[in-house]
């Protein structure tokens, strides 16, 4: 039966086309700053990737100053190859350089005011980049204006204009120009801090919602293959007026959130807040991915936590489960949204005083979901980032990490906005006009946190719909079904498991080594002063590799797919290893070193041109 499938797979796939890339736009995060003339090179970048963990790398780059905090943007090819970025204030191409014509976005008002600091505006969610339809190396830069309310509060960040900038990326041999900059959508009055990328029903175009500052209205514009424009306003009747601080919109595109509260505007601060007055409130839309009509669902309005825990700033929402995360300073909080009131609970699942901070870190700051689908929360001024493995378990099963994730320069900001890559047509719908049809992608990832030594926690992230799983552990064992839960392997060993993925218009097969160690091995290797490192990292033509503490026998290069660029044996007793890199295109690369007991190091190699 599955060759029978395949083959009908391959025959469905030369007659229509599919969403069959690996949709992996939004696989370079970035976080921190960075000023040349300080000496301060804190930027970090991470590279998501299918097959491997993420990679971790502080790049080399060749402007005076990247800043944190104003706006975050990056956009990738399909493949998740880093193709350029935008702190908020200047777009800088793959190669961490500033892009021809790329400085002084929105050059006005706060922008203007803060372009020659170091220091951060806390604006996430005000920039995003999208590929122009109609174009294979064309983007849009669509972003907001910023200035003070000096009529109420200085300390107010308003928005009275919403604009566009144009990559080509076909310019300077594939590293980009700004060919049109500061192009004015609208002005009118904008919260600032809400604007919305939504893939539309025909798998091609996108919506861009962007809120009215208080009133209950959307301006909701398309970008399609005669660019981006206006489409309609949309309003909901009888639904009060509100300053939205923030907002973000479901991985399935058709469901919206904002948060507001009473003392967002004025701004009152959280020490003269009683808790009592003053109670948050998460606002649901329902959005239409085909009309772009939005309805109000539901209001949440509770005083969650006192107000001496800091503020209620920002959330994220991992929508499989309906667990929307927040943050107040001191305490990190799960709102259960379920569809009924009764199912509405919240809990505290992490405080500050678990976590190995200094006293001036403020605590929990920006929390985000990564394409991995775990949740990741910056902190104020800290140098780390903890993370959840599996927010869409139950309260005290979401696998927080103790080992924060370490970046290279202290943050105090945010991470990239993004829309759903990952995000294909409604097949079937009025608006199915494209001719692309969800042709399913597998996916899935696995820890083994709070598990046994042989056990793996597989979650499925398989993507365009696919109706059917059948898991393959490569130990005997099969799952049908969509999460395979816990897996209990039968003994050390390296296990090829494999998710396939179908529905009506195709199948797909995503596979990823699992190892489970030897026990006693792995403690003598944790135990010796073990390493690999790669000589220069960044490299352009070629790197060396070397190693201490093991006794290597291959040597394995992988691009962040997981295809095979390189396999070679070594010699016994052999001290390092030349990689040429002159036929390698620009990216992120994974080196794999196995040692004589079947011991796998990694190490991320990023190559530039």
């Amino acid at each position: 039966m599955k060759y029978l499938l395949s083959f009908f797979t391959c025959w469905i796939l030369l007659l229509a086309p599919g969403t069959t890339e690996t949709q992996a736009e939004d696989f370079n995060w970035f976080v921190s700053s960075t000023e040349v003339d300080l000496n301060q090179h804190g930027l970090t970048f991470f590279q998501f990737n299918k097959s491997d963990s993420v990679q971790k790398y502080n790049p080399e780059i060749h402007v005076d100053l990247i800043r944190d905090g104003a706006a975050k943007a990056s956009i990738s090819d399909p493949e998740g190859n880093l193709l350029f970025f935008s702190d908020g204030y200047d777009v800088f191409n793959k190669n961490f350089d500033l892009m021809e014509n790329g400085d002084k976005l929105a050059y006005s008002g706060i922008i203007k005011e803060f372009y020659e600091l170091v220091g951060t505006l806390l604006i996430p969610n005000r920039m995003v980049i999208l590929p122009y339809p109609d174009s294979d190396f064309e983007y849009y830069l669509i972003y907001n204006s910023l200035i003070r309310d000096f009529q109420n509060d200085p300390n107010i960040a308003r928005s009275f204009g919403l604009y566009y900038s144009k990559v080509d990326l076909s310019k300077n041999d594939g590293l980009g120009q700004v060919t049109q900059k500061n192009q004015p959508l609208l002005q009118d009055n904008f919260a600032c801090r809400s604007l919305l990328p939504i893939r539309h029903a025909n798998g091609r175009d996108w919506w861009i919602l962007q809120k009215h500052w208080d009133e209950p209205r959307w301006f909701v514009f398309l970008l399609d293959p005669d660019g981006i424009h206006l489409s309609h306003e949309t309003e909901v009747g009888g639904f009060p007026n509100f300053v939205a601080r923030f907002a973000e919109v479901s991985t399935m595109g058709d469901r919206i959130v904002y948060l507001t509260s009473d003392h967002f505007y004025p701004w009152i601060p959280s020490s003269q807040i009683d808790p009592d007055d003053y109670d948050y409130q998460f606002h649901f839309f329902n959005f239409d991915r085909c009309s772009g009509q939005i309805d109000f669902e539901k209001s949440i309005s509770q005083s969650l936590i006192p107000s001496s825990a800091g503020k209620l700033n920002w959330f994220t929402v991992e929508w499989n489960s309906q667990n929307l995360y927040f943050s107040r300073g001191n305490y990190m909080k799960k709102l259960n949204i379920g569809p009924t009131e009764a199912e509405i609970t919240h809990d505290t699942i992490l405080t500050k005083e678990q976590l190995d901070l200094p006293a001036a870190h403020n605590g929990f700051h920006f929390p985000r979901i990564t394409p991995e689908g775990e949740l990741w929360i910056t902190h104020w001024s800290s140098d780390k980032v903890t993370v959840f493995r599996n927010p869409e378990l139950g309260t005290g099963e979401e696998n927080w990490d103790p080992e924060p994730i370490k970046i290279f320069g202290n943050s105090g900001g945010n991470f990239p906005h993004f829309p759903n890559f990952r995000l294909g047509p409604i097949d079937g719908g009025p608006c199915d006009t494209s001719g692309v049809d969800n042709v399913p992608a597998a996916w899935f990832r696995y820890n083994g946190m709070n598990l046994d030594d042989t056990e793996r926690r597989f979650t499925d992230l398989s993507y365009f719909e696919p109706e059917n799983w059948l898991w393959d552990f490569d130990d005997g064992s099969i799952h049908h079904g969509r999460e395979a839960g816990v897996h209990e392997f039968p003994g050390p060993g390296e296990y090829h498991v494999c998710l396939t993925v179908w529905n009506e218009f195709g199948e797909d097969t995503f596979c990823r080594w699992v190892t489970i160690d030897d026990i006693s091995s792995t403690e003598n290797i944790s135990n010796s002063d073990t390493w690999i490192r790669l000589y220069s990292n960044p490299a352009r033509d070629f790197t060396t590799l070397r190693w201490n503490g093991l006794d290597p026998v291959e040597v394995g290069l992988y691009d962040i797919t997981g295809r095979q660029i390189l396999h070679d044996y070594l010699q016994p007793g052999q001290e390092e290893y030349s990689l040429q890199l002159e036929n390698l295109a620009a990216g992120v690369y994974i080196v794999h070193l196995k040692s004589l007991n079947g011991v796998i190091m990694t190490e991320q190699l990023v190559v530039v041109k």
